[in-house]
């Protein structure tokens, strides 16, 4: 490759107006772009893989970029919906677009952009940004866009900085108005199409109406923090810590009554008051953590969009400054320094 020569990027395209947005941008930008759209999924009335699949090719013709579609609908069942299933069927809370990101986007689509050209780049239309650190070094950070912020679903690469090094962002560093005028501009053919909504791939689903199509409905009582049986439930998978509805009690309760706990050796639904679904402490698994940011000011979220919450962090024990809200077991738990991704885990026990 001579110093002329266009560097080769591989594009993510999905159908949606931010993915095609990049295409235009590192078009501009003189970048020789392959778009390719990624086959992950195609059953249920809610999965729009052939609508998205026929977008990106409008798109990528009216950009005059080649298209592809690849196929990892084995790597998606294997190693995304499997485990997503096993983890609900435990009664945990996680989260798919995390693992997607990690087995399909920057696993399996990375890997074969590298068997094919190890000097290509990779490149998807997420909202976040790759920044360089005060030690040198390209590092995950949030996406400009505080409200469209995807670098949550991301942190699985925040150590990993020899695929940072080979990613591009290009919306990262605007606004999802500012997409939506950069399409309108172009005349691009998504430009009004709605944000996809639901699982990543699947689709906006009922998920206790997708999940009881892999797991089995086993009843048992719901009780009061004091051990009190006050009604049913239809399954301990089917609930997550502060939810309010889907179980039922056999008497009218003044408040409103929520999840705090589950209790899977008696099979029983734990619920109480909205302040008894608070909790500020609690110990993350699977931790990966960029050693120079250890002992820096951190903040955590534990969920896409959610606050940034001034913590500690020791041996994966995790002490939040405020009390948050609906802490649950399966969620992941993402650490920042100001902007920066510097790890993250999955949340595994709430702790007194």
């Amino acid at each position: 490759m001579t110093a002329n020569t266009p560097k080769k990027v591989y594009l993510g395209l999905s159908g949606g107006v931010d993915s095609a947005v990049c295409a235009a941008v590192l078009k501009d930008l003189g970048y020789e772009v392959t778009c390719v759209y990624m086959k992950c999924w195609g059953e249920g009335p809610s999965c729009a893989a052939a609508q998205d699949e026929s977008e990106s090719v409008k798109v990528a013709s009216s950009l005059e970029l080649p298209f592809q579609t690849w196929d990892f609908t084995k790597v998606y069942r294997d190693n995304v919906l499997k485990s997503f299933i096993e983890q609900y069927s435990k009664g945990l809370t996680p989260n798919p677009d995390i693992l997607c990101n990690s087995e399909v986007k920057f696993g399996a689509f990375y890997k074969k952009v590298k068997q094919i050209d190890k000097n290509a780049l990779v490149a998807t239309g997420h909202y976040a940004r790759i920044i360089q650190d005060k030690y040198g070094f390209n590092r995950l950070a949030s996406g400009l866009d505080k409200k469209k912020d995807q670098s949550y679903f991301l942190y699985k690469l925040s150590c990993l900085e020899n695929v940072l090094n080979d990613c591009l962002f290009p919306v990262g560093e605007m606004t999802k108005v500012q997409v939506r005028e950069y399409a309108k501009k172009l005349n691009l053919p998504n430009m009004d199409r709605p944000d996809s909504q639901g699982l990543c791939f699947i689709g906006d689903v009922n998920m206790r109406q997708f999940l009881s199509s892999y797991i089995s409905k086993t009843g048992g009582d719901v009780v009061n923090s004091a051990g009190e049986v006050i009604g049913k439930h239809i399954g301990l998978a089917f609930y997550t810590i502060g939810q309010r509805h889907g179980f039922t009690v056999n008497n009218y309760h003044t408040d409103p009554l929520y999840v705090i706990g589950k209790s899977f050796e008696e099979n029983r639904l734990i619920v109480g008051n909205r302040s008894e679904a608070f909790s500020k402490c609690f110990n993350v698994s699977g931790l990966i953590f960029i050693e120079e940011y250890l002992t820096s000011d951190l903040s955590v979220r534990v969920r896409n969009l959610g606050k940034n919450i001034s913590c500690t962090l020791n041996s994966g024990n995790v002490n939040l400054k405020v009390l948050e809200f609906g802490i649950a077991p399966g969620q992941s738990a993402v650490f920042y320094h100001k902007d920066i991704v510097v790890g993250g885990g999955t949340i595994s026990e709430i702790t007194p």
